[in-house]
């Protein structure tokens, strides 16, 4: 299927579905840096393994407490681990620096 003359905004809306979460989240990453097993960051900060399994597949978006347990277990604020999903796409529209877009999808 190709689509010509799209738009950054409707590009991003065609690979970011709406029932995704908004928000996404780099815990993988500051896991890894620590290089703690999912069960293992569970075990810390009293949860299950699923539950950080969920957030990490963005199925899941963590309370409050939970986002500054997270925080305070990686030393970074939770800003620094979760990001909503409109300033991401901001920030990607800013880098594109094109309007217009050609895409092919299978």
């Amino acid at each position: 299927m190709t689509y010509t003359n799209v738009t950054v905004v409707d590009f991003l809306k065609l690979i970011n579905p709406p029932n995704r979460s908004d928000m996404k989240n780099n815990l993988k990453v500051h896991r890894a840096i620590k290089n703690l097993t999912q069960a293992q960051l569970a075990k810390k900060i009293g949860v299950s393994r699923q539950t950080i399994n969920a957030i990490e597949s963005q199925n899941y978006v963590p309370s409050a407490k939970l986002a500054l347990k997270l925080s305070r277990e990686f030393n970074v604020t939770v800003n620094d681990i979760f990001v909503l999903r409109d300033e991401v796409e901001s920030q990607e529209v800013r880098q594109l620096n094109d309007s217009q877009l050609s895409v092919t999808l299978p």
